[in-house]
């Protein structure tokens, strides 16, 4: 029987963690986490668009299998999407973005999808975000007040494709997302570090990545 699934660990619940940035290295540099538009975009609307990314590339080449595939390719000339951890333990990814390009950083979030008995609803999301700690830290410097950062979306038809992790038939999926959504623009040019982390149910999902980010 069929029931309405989310990506997890045990149910393939898919944890987004994502980081900020510290505007030490740079005065122009900008931390939204509030309703700021960026590219004609809200914040939730981008985590919209990124769960879109992530269930639009087959498993094999998706950021949260190997988060060393970077953006997927996906980023568009004003958001650089960033990869984030989508398994339990520690990992390290190599990328580089455009300095004209605002970082996309997705704080820790999971959403939940429609199977053919069962809604993709509020009750899901909210079950699935059961989070007990996450840390961003660019450059070494923590990224404060990640909890101002929540957003969500309501239910939207999203396009999967052959192989995706949901392993469902390809086609239109209804989905329902959740979670921190962190943008840095005018991050200064160079090498940058950023180290994400998180806890879902107190140890039970629980995993790090840390980003060589070039910024050109």
């Amino acid at each position: 029987m069929s029931r309405t699934r989310s990506l997890s660990t045990a149910t393939l619940c898919c944890a987004l963690l994502v980081a900020a940035c510290s505007d030490d290295a740079s005065q122009d540099t900008k931390v939204l986490i509030d309703d700021t538009e960026i590219a004609g975009s809200s914040r939730g609307e981008l985590l919209r668009d990124y769960i879109g990314m992530i269930l639009a590339v087959p498993a094999d080449d998706n950021m949260l299998v190997d988060p060393s595939v970077c953006d997927m390719g996906r980023s568009t000339d004003d958001v650089y999407f960033a990869p984030t951890w989508g398994a339990p333990g520690d990992s390290t990814a190599s990328c580089a973005m455009k300095a004209s390009q605002a970082l996309f950083l997705n704080p820790v979030g999971a959403f939940c999808f429609e199977d053919e008995t069962d809604a993709a609803d509020q009750a899901c999301v909210d079950r699935e975000f059961n989070l007990t700690s996450a840390e961003v830290l660019i450059d070494g410097e923590p990224v404060d007040d990640l909890a101002s950062s929540l957003v969500q979306f309501d239910p939207q038809d999203i396009e999967t494709v052959e192989g995706n992790l949901l392993e469902v038939e390809a086609g239109p999926v209804t989905t329902i997302g959740k979670g921190y959504v962190v943008v840095v623009e005018g991050l200064a040019t160079g090498d940058h570090e950023v180290v994400l982390r998180g806890d879902f149910g107190d140890g039970e999902f629980a995993g790090s990545l840390t980003i060589d980010l070039v910024v050109e």
